[in-house]
């Protein structure tokens, strides 16, 4: 008959005396546990994090569309000042002329190493001016990276005195 020595094998005397079997394995099953939760809570950081970029990108380009249709009514409205200055100053269907010229017609108002390219654009869509020319209704839609951005406003202009 083989004895075994306790010195040698120190688990297997404690098991004896407590009446358990010796562990063996768990530190690389609490291991391989861990590294599956830190895995788990790493994916889904991951996830809210790449969301939170997508997401501010289309805030991005929703805000760059809006302010390219903004850009487009001042457009308008400063053509419409430039036009009033004129003496003598033209009556509403001179001055509703000179603003259905640019009715339609797509503008890229920054040069392609601006950084917008010709991703940012305005198209004025609707004007309409009062008969006694004291307001001014402009209608433009703004475009950045295929997001487009309706703005609609109006204007009221002061009235210009008559000159020489």
């Amino acid at each position: 008959m083989r004895t075994q020595n306790s010195a040698a094998c120190p688990g297997r005397d404690l098991a004896r005396h407590t009446g358990q079997e010796p562990s063996r394995g768990s530190a690389l099953l609490t291991v391989i546990v861990s590294l599956m939760v830190l895995f788990l809570i790493s994916g889904i950081f991951y996830g809210v994090v790449l969301y939170n970029m997508k997401s501010a990108s289309s805030e991005e380009k929703i805000l760059k569309a809006y302010y390219m249709a903004e850009s487009g009514i001042n457009y308008e409205v400063g053509l419409a000042l430039k036009a009033m200055d004129v003496r003598p100053r033209p009556n509403a269907d001179g001055l509703n002329s000179i603003l259905q010229s640019s009715l339609n017609q797509t503008k890229t108002p920054f040069a392609s190493d601006a950084g917008y390219g010709t991703q940012a654009a305005f198209t004025v869509k609707k004007i309409m001016i009062d008969p006694q020319v004291k307001s001014i209704i402009v209608t433009t839609e703004g475009t950045y990276a295929n997001v487009k951005r309706t703005v609609t406003e109006q204007y009221a202009f002061p009235p210009i005195p008559p000159g020489p």
